[in-house]
């Protein structure tokens, strides 16, 4: 029932997302891969007999693409880090996964065995609550099911990568930010600090390669961390910016 998914099928899929891209690149002189993260199992403990499946293909699109992946083989993991202490390798690899998630700090992250998951349950939108807890304030990376037994969700990995991708070289206009943030602002304002207040007058975006927003205001040494990380998912939630590290500059105005 997966004989669609051809060498041709995929190559020209592949190439199709290939051109978009080098069309976006030379169109806004931008040269920026993305940061991937695939666990699935790929089998290294079987020596590369099976190593042309179907993990690495979906790795070759991505590299071809441009991006830059990171397998974690989770399969080997586990079978490789089994103890008395941790019977089934488990525990070693779900440290090891929140570990290198925050060192390498991806754009996606994509999570193969997605045909273990049970349609009747809500089994994998519980796992992704959990993990972002674990991963928190890096929450707002996208995550994506896969299985390459299912062949679920092969084509979204491509399409998922191409629409972060453009989200990181998106264009916000100085009154788009204004007329949308400032409400949110004058609903929950910064917290005073040492009984003065606060004023954030205006914001626009920076001309870097990802999305940089700069608010002026008078105090900007007393914006605390949490009311930054607050401001980002604002702005991450009201432009649509899905899985893009937004950089804040305050400057005194």
């Amino acid at each position: 029932k997966n004989f669609y998914l051809t060498n041709a099928f995929i190559c020209n899929k592949i190439d199709n997302y290939r051109n978009n891209l080098n069309k976006q690149i030379e169109t806004n002189d931008i040269r920026k891969n993305l940061k991937i993260i695939h666990v699935t199992n790929f089998n290294e403990r079987h020596n590369g007999r099976l190593f042309y499946n179907t993990g690495v293909r979906i790795n070759n699109a991505l590299i071809r693409l441009n991006h830059s992946v990171l397998n974690i083989s989770d399969r080997d993991i586990v079978s490789y880090k089994r103890s008395i202490m941790d019977i089934d390798g488990s525990k070693f690899l779900n440290e090891k996964l929140i570990s290198t998630f925050r060192r390498y700090k991806p754009d996606l992250l994509i999570l193969g065995h997605a045909d273990l998951i049970k349609k009747e349950t809500h089994s994998a939108r519980d796992f992704e609550e959990k993990l972002n807890r674990k991963i928190s304030p890096l929450n707002f990376i996208p995550i994506v099911f896969t299985s390459v037994i299912n062949k679920q969700r092969i084509h979204k990995v491509l399409e998922l990568a191409m629409t972060v991708f453009d989200n990181r070289t998106k264009k916000i206009t100085t009154s788009q930010l204004n007329n949308m943030i400032l409400p949110e602002i004058e609903k929950y304002p910064p917290p005073a600090t040492k009984g003065k207040y606060i004023k954030i007058k205006y914001i626009t975006q920076l001309p870097t390669r990802t999305p940089t927003i700069a608010f002026f205001c008078n105090l900007p040494q007393y914006i605390k961390e949490p009311y930054k990380r607050f401001l980002s998912n604002k702005i991450r939630k009201k432009f649509s910016l899905e899985g893009v590290p937004i950089t804040l500059v305050f400057r005194k105005k």
